[in-house]
């Protein structure tokens, strides 16, 4: 996936891909599984695809699922064309609130706490 049409990484920055991501987060959280979300520097892609996944997980705003995530990831900064196809995909709001076992963020930032140590 790309930050937008002009990533020097190249990669696909159709909503189409960011959805299938954020659906792929989601339907890990639901379940309970774990999940390792990474892109190059953990700032952008990551970031607003956890964003979108949190949000309708939790059935919050944009600005407060990145305010969540910013806590726990200091360096977040989604790119304007992850943005706006985070802000479609929350407003789309197709799934349920979450129902599993364990709360959304704990899955998130566990494989990242594992990573680091």
């Amino acid at each position: 996936m790309a930050d937008g049409p002009h990533n020097a990484y190249g990669g696909d920055s159709s909503y189409s891909t960011f959805k299938q991501a954020a659906n792929a987060l989601y339907e890990a959280l639901q379940t309970d599984e774990t999940i390792l979300i990474h892109c190059h520097a953990g700032q952008s892609r990551s970031v607003s695809v956890s964003v979108a996944a949190l949000a309708r997980l939790r059935d919050i705003s944009f600005e407060e699922a990145l305010e969540i995530i910013s806590d726990n990831r200091p360096q977040a900064n989604p790119g304007e064309h992850l943005e706006k196809h985070a802000r479609t995909y929350i407003e789309e709001g197709r799934f349920p609130n979450f129902r599993g076992n364990h709360d959304p963020l704990e899955l998130i930032f566990e494989s990242t706490k594992k990573i680091s140590e």
